[in-house]
């Protein structure tokens, strides 16, 4: 045998292990992208069909418009440091800031709470006392609401009925007329979307019939929040503090107090009712807020802020989560108490955060 034949015979030996690998090789790469693709498809239908995930959150949330990517439902709260409430580092500066601006009110009675959730710097001002909450309320009432239907005690199916006192009255809801029943997911979104007394009335009543609120505040470590009247409620019987405000919404974010599933659903209905503001240098809509803008200008370009405002006569309020430029987030709650309809509360809250924001961020 010439040594070319021998070649030829060692290379056909070859041949075959070589074809068999290769077919190996293309068919291992087709198996792969059919499991892939199936396993992405009966994930989305798993979470369809999701009793936790898409009942409550499907049918819970109506299509408020589009929400912000950072914060979408399905892993809206994704990228959220998982740590509770842990306030550590005392941001001193800050803290004597927020006392001159209070002292230059002696009228007003001034709180606030901040934290940063990322490393646990934190400031405060008055933060245990005990305020008028009025629409504040809906925040632990929508917390221990969606508690019960993550862990199965209340259906969102379940139907409230409306007095006709409520029909009649549609105190703060800003709809046209209300229906003798209502699910409890168009309860939570008229609450928590609208502002709606009616929808707080309804849970109120529902509630009192089943467990005892102010009890499961406290089990929540809610100490400065208490219900004792439904609204409106003019003279400030319902009490919350800001340092409350914080703890709910940190402690949310990091799933302790509820599971994961109503965290999710819990900030994704906030979210979606919460005003957005990218301090862009855009003036806002507000003329006296423009003013106001326009001479002081924004605290930092780049800081985006999710808030809840609320004005009750005689306090005011501001809620909610701040995505600084750097990408920690912080949480941060001011009220204001004072005469009626004054609007010096409001600026002394627009200063407050225009103080926070720069004091927790790096010098360039």
């Amino acid at each position: 045998m010439s040594f070319g034949q021998f070649s030829s015979l060692k290379l056909q030996r070859w041949k075959k292990p070589l074809q068999l690998l290769f077919r190996l090789l293309i068919i291992g790469i087709g198996c792969s992208v059919l499991t892939g693709t199936s396993l992405r498809i009966m994930s989305f239908k798993l979470v369809e069909s999701s009793p936790k995930k898409s009942r409550i959150a499907v049918e819970l949330i109506p299509n408020f418009g589009k929400v912000v990517p950072s914060l979408h439902l399905y892993g809206g709260t994704k990228g959220f440091p998982l740590i509770v409430f842990q306030p550590r580092q005392k941001l001193l500066a800050l803290n004597e800031k927020w006392s001159r601006l209070a002292r230059n009110h002696p009228e007003l009675t001034s709180s606030a709470f901040l934290l940063v959730l990322e490393d646990g710097r934190y400031a405060e001002l008055n933060s245990n006392l005990r305020l008028p909450a009025n629409n504040l309320i809906k925040f632990p009432l929508a917390l221990i609401a969606i508690n019960e239907l993550d862990n199965g005690s209340l259906s969102v199916d379940k139907l409230l009925d409306v007095s006709e006192e409520q029909i009649s009255s549609n105190n703060g809801s800003n709809v046209q007329s209300i229906d003798p029943q209502l699910k409890i997911n168009e309860v939570l979104a008229m609450m928590i979307k609208m502002n709606s007394h009616n929808a707080i009335n309804l849970l109120l009543k529902y509630f009192e019939n089943h467990i005892n609120l102010n009890k499961e505040f406290n089990k929540l470590g809610l100490a400065h929040t208490s219900i004792s009247r439904e609204l409106p409620d003019l003279k400030g019987e319902n009490t919350i503090s800001t340092r409350d405000l914080v703890y709910i919404q940190s402690n949310l974010i990091a799933g302790k107090n509820i599971g994961l599933y109503a965290r999710d659903l819990f900030y994704d209905t906030i979210v979606t009712s919460l005003r957005l503001n990218v301090s862009m240098g855009i003036p806002s809509r507000d003329m006296q807020r423009r003013k106001y803008i326009q001479v002081n200008g924004f605290p930092t370009k780049g800081t985006t802020v999710y808030n809840k405002i609320g004005e009750f006569s005689i306090t005011y309020a501001d809620t909610g989560l701040v995505i600084l430029p750097n990408g920690q987030h912080m949480i941060a709650s001011f009220i204001i108490k004072g005469p009626l309809n004054n609007l010096t509360s409001k600026y002394l809250i627009q200063d407050m955060i225009s103080a926070s924001i720069p004091m927790l961020l790096p010098e360039e």
